[in-house]
């Protein structure tokens, strides 16, 4: 009798197309973006529900490298705010190394460029020059003229900081300038602030400038208006004597305090903190290191978290609420000097070596795996600076500029 029951019903096949959305939402969420791709192609019901609905791919877009969006960092330096869908595919053309490279500036000569990247302008430098281009909107690349021209008499410019309403230079000969962000209006120049060559500036609060010299020491000067003229002058404050050469320097103003990277031939670590009020030493980060393992570029990636990276190969992660604690370790594969780095204050560490124009991606998630390297211009030039944003990444080479789009 069973065997007749069965056979009289009418069973009723089950299908993508007849299951609901919430399920299929949930199917959804176990798919690769291949796989939901595939499936937008299977049926109109399903490519509305892949495509146009922004929820299949939210939980995705929140946990892609580069392109997330979280942070107010890569928001501040961000040309457009990216869909859900968006952010997973562009994510995905970094991950795989499907980019476009072109060259935006050419240099006759060979400089040791830094660069610094907002939403609508690229700053550089070009000896004793600092210039601003217009970002184009449409291919997120920048105009052949610039738009703005900050020279700094004749020494070379080491290290340049742009706030909120002042750009300010570290150069040759202990040089630090100050300009007028909107109006290009230099409004402070003055040689032999050190002994030697500024490697690296930094400004705290926009009243406050730290500046790092070959000289071994760190001098900290206040930014005072005149009154009676419409510049500034600088008041000397306090100096910090770290025998050791100084490659850079970041503040960080929620914790009122400043990290200096060192040559690593000191008596002490290469990268270490101070209390930007007092001067006080605060902490030592690491416990023994190779002497001239020398930090290159540091900067506070979170309010208690600071990357660093230099001569050793590797780029570091570490978290001041814990003396000498290291998080995480990024060993470069080719055992290659890392010069330079950018962030985007979540997942995503891009890092710029020493040879070959070689800059390469890296997951915070997973510290083991370099994800994706990219070769930077045809020559074997250094990456002396770089910076990114969820759709191109600029590169800055010796006789160059390059840009890698990922659009």
């Amino acid at each position: 009798m069973n065997d007749t029951l069965g056979d009289n019903c009418d069973h009723k096949s089950v299908t993508l197309e007849t299951l609901p959305s919430d399920i299929l939402y949930v199917i959804f969420s176990y798919c690769d973006i291949k796989c939901l791709l595939s499936l937008s192609c299977c049926s109109l019901k399903l490519y509305r529900l892949v495509i146009t609905d922004p929820y299949v791919w939210l939980h995705k877009s929140l946990r892609s490298l580069v392109t997330n969006q979280l942070s107010p960092q890569i928001i501040c330096r961000s040309s457009c705010v990216l869909s859900t869908l968006e952010k997973c595919r562009v994510s995905h053309n970094w991950i795989n190394g499907v980019y476009k490279e072109k060259v935006i500036i050419r240099h006759k000569t060979r400089y040791l460029p830094w660069i610094c990247l907002e939403k609508d302008f690229l700053w550089l430098t070009k000896g004793n020059i600092i210039l601003r281009y217009k970002r184009k909107s449409n291919n997120y690349c920048v105009y052949k003229r610039f738009v703005q021209k900050l020279m700094s008499a004749t020494q070379d410019i080491c290290r340049f900081v742009v706030t909120n309403d002042l750009v300010i230079s570290g150069g040759r000969r202990g040089c630090i300038a100050i300009w007028d962000k909107y109006s290009g209006k230099s409004i402070y120049y003055e040689n032999n602030l050190h002994l030697n060559d500024i490697n690296s500036v930094d400004s705290y609060k926009n009243r406050l400038i730290i500046s790092g010299s070959k000289d071994k020491h760190i001098k900290l000067w206040s930014i005072i208006d005149n009154n009676f003229r419409s510049d500034v002058y600088l008041n000397y404050e306090n100096t910090i004597l770290v025998n050791d050469r100084i490659w850079t320097v970041a503040t960080n103003e929620l914790s009122d305090s400043f990290i200096v990277g060192s040559a690593g031939c000191g008596p002490m670590q290469p990268l270490i903190q101070y209390d930007i009020q007092s001067g006080q030493l605060l902490n030592q980060f690491g416990t023994t290191h190779q002497r001239g393992a020398g930090v290159l570029h540091a900067f506070w990636e979170s309010n208690t978290q600071v990357l660093s990276c230099g001569y050793d190969s590797f780029v570091r992660l570490w978290d001041t609420r814990a003396t000498n604690r290291c998080v995480n370790n990024f060993e470069d594969p080719h055992d290659s000097v890392v010069y330079c780095m950018s962030s985007d204050h979540l997942y995503t560490i891009m890092t710029g070596t020493a040879r070959y124009g070689l800059t390469r991606l890296w997951d915070k998630r997973y510290p083991n795996k370099c994800i994706q390297m990219y070769y930077v211009g045809n020559n074997n030039s250094p990456v002396y600076s770089l910076s990114f944003d969820p759709l191109c990444a600029y590169v800055a080479l010796e006789s160059s500029i390059n840009k890698l789009s990922f659009i």
